[in-house]
């Protein structure tokens, strides 16, 4: 998508069609490559730190539904874990820029401790205006508010906001001062190497997909959309058991049905246009300066999240919405 959008050509050795083993060959370049720790580092820390930033992102994966039923901890005050969970990311980057004992992993700690600190604010204040329409902070249950209209067309504010605030935790261009190549060679990152920097790419990644897949769930409607499958009309037999109409039990897995089939393709297709859209800014804009980004955080977008806020009462005090969604 990006050599598209730049007109970018190669490479095209590896692989007989269009370069299309390049990225497992990098895989494979990446694991093979030499792990060296600097020496006036803090050991255990450093070492330790690409771990529990993957472990975070995957404890961040862990919360959002992917369709009715299937998500690993489903619980009532869903929202306010998935924000506790995101919280750990500064500390972890600070973590691992601080016990590299460099300037430039330091100063790009330091960078993305004030980055995210001020896009968490916007960030919960971007989703209060769902959670006073919805009444809920389960995950599961604001997606199934939406099974009418997403949340997006009656709070679009909202959405542009937490899309806005997502890139900056993401540290995605516009808003990669953290790892900005040309002043500080790569931030953080500048001292890790071989599979640990691998780890933190891949937690970065893990990263991207549970906030897309959190955008998709609290403003797109998660797993909600047209049938894509008909349902089966004859009875099925499993086991000696006559299953519903269009239900097959699978031992040992959640229920599966033509719903369910349809609801995880419409995640994936969401899922994959919002992972899009974050991507192509690093296509199309410059890196922005740090006093313009910390003025955006801090000013306009909380600025607008009160706005977003007065519509949804503005909406529920209308008698538009009640607790759960659409009256």
């Amino acid at each position: 998508m990006l050599a598209k959008l730049q007109l970018r050509v190669g490479p095209f050795y590896c692989g007989k069609i269009e370069g299309i083993l390049q990225i497992a060959a990098d895989g494979i370049k990446l694991v093979t490559k030499e792990i060296i720790i600097p020496a006036k580092a803090d050991k255990p820390i450093f070492i330790l730190s690409p771990l529990m930033f993957v472990g975070t992102a995957a404890a961040f994966v862990a919360l959002i539904p992917v369709a009715p039923g299937w998500v690993v901890a489903d619980i009532d005050l869903g929202l306010i874990a998935v924000f506790a969970v995101i919280g750990f990311f500064p500390i972890i980057t600070v973590l691992a820029s601080w016990s590299a004992n460099s300037k430039y992993p330091f100063i790009g700690g330091i960078r993305a401790l004030f980055q995210m600190v001020s896009f968490e604010i916007p960030l919960i204040l971007s989703l209060l205006g769902v959670v006073i329409l919805t009444g809920t902070l389960n995950l599961s249950e604001i997606v199934a508010s939406q099974a009418s209209f997403p949340w997006i067309i009656f709070l679009p504010i909202g959405a542009i906001v937490f899309f806005i605030a997502m890139l900056a935790e993401l540290e995605r261009i516009p808003f990669d001062l953290p790892e900005a190549e040309s002043e500080i060679v790569a931030g953080w990152l500048t001292e890790f190497s071989g599979m640990m920097y691998g780890l933190v790419q891949l937690g970065s990644y893990i990263k991207l997909y549970a906030f897309a897949a959190l955008f998709v769930v609290i403003f797109l409607g998660g797993w909600n959309g047209p049938m894509i499958f008909p349902p089966l009309e004859e009875e099925l037999i499993l086991e000696g058991k006559t299953i519903g109409p269009i239900t097959i039990q699978t031992p040992g897995l959640p229920i599966f049905s033509m719903e369910f089939f349809s609801g995880v393709f419409w995640f994936i297709l969401k899922t994959a246009a919002v992972i899009f859209f974050i991507l192509l800014p690093r296509g199309v804009f410059p890196r922005v300066r740090i006093d313009l980004l910390l003025d955006l955080g801090w000013f306009k977008l909380i600025g607008l999240t009160f706005l977003n806020i007065f519509i949804a009462l503005a909406l529920l005090y209308a008698g538009v919405f009640g607790p759960g969604g659409m009256l």
